[in-house]
């Protein structure tokens, strides 16, 4: 699953997923999802040094957006269908918009993340 959420140009899930990794202020600018070959095959970080700048991984952010779209414009399916045809460019920047601004709220509204949106300290790997 991690490979084609980094590969695939048809799944608007996956399109969107590497996007905010790389824009988003929080999740791109900050790196805080682990998003590199290590972590493509996995749900969890582990407890080594390596893992401590990463707040969640590639694959979680996904399943997250995915479960978040179900809600985009009053609710849609997110199927397999769905996922099977890349939309038009004005669709993939809403569903961007979307889900942007949702982790956004979620990141700013948890108090314990301000110091690491503030850059000032790095999050803290509970295992």
């Amino acid at each position: 699953m991690g490979l084609n959420i980094a590969i695939d140009e048809d799944d608007p899930v996956a399109i969107t997923t590497r996007r905010l990794v790389k824009e988003h202020p929080y999740l791109g600018e900050l790196k805080l999802v682990k998003a590199n070959k290590e972590g493509l095959n996995s749900k969890q970080l582990s407890t080594l040094a390596k893992d401590e700048t990463y707040l969640t991984t590639l694959q979680i952010l996904y399943e997250a957006n995915e479960y978040l779209l179900s809600s985009y414009a009053g609710g849609m399916d997110v199927d397999d269908q769905f996922k099977s045809y890349r939309p038009n460019a004005e669709s993939l920047d809403s569903f961007y918009d979307f889900l942007a601004a949702i982790w956004t709220d979620i990141l700013e509204t948890c108090p314990d993340l301000s110091p690491v949106l503030q850059k000032h300290k790095k999050p803290v790997l509970f295992g």
